[in-house]
């Protein structure tokens, strides 16, 4: 898993949502659920295939709740959010130039396989 480069420290995940009614429910990743501080993960994005009124909630249970008012898309894309657990209070958090310097030498040292 990778965190997005922000002012906080989250995960994101992208589901497809291939909507069968107007309101359509799908079981988020329990992985992604786990690795997330609870209450924190968000609907951040819907993009439907055709022009149409969408929007998108987080149930408790964790599922993800699609409601389409208009035609109903083919295919709708949602992009959640949540905190990495353990980083609930974490923002922009200081480092040292050492600090700074080693994780300057690790990204770039890094190569693809």
């Amino acid at each position: 898993m990778f965190c997005v480069e922000a002012t906080g420290v989250w995960f994101e995940d992208l589901l497809v949502v291939r909507p069968v009614a107007a309101d359509t429910t799908v079981v988020i990743d329990p992985l992604f659920i786990e690795v997330c501080e609870p209450g924190t993960i968000r609907p951040v994005a819907v993009v439907a295939d055709v022009p149409t009124l969408c929007g998108a909630k987080i149930m408790v249970d964790g599922h993800l709740h699609l409601l389409v008012r208009g035609e109903l898309p083919g295919e709708a894309l949602v992009t959640i959010r949540g905190i990495r657990k353990g980083f609930a209070n974490v923002r922009l958090t200081p480092a040292t130039e050492a600090e700074a310097r080693r994780n300057e030498e690790f990204w770039h040292g890094w190569k693809r396989p």
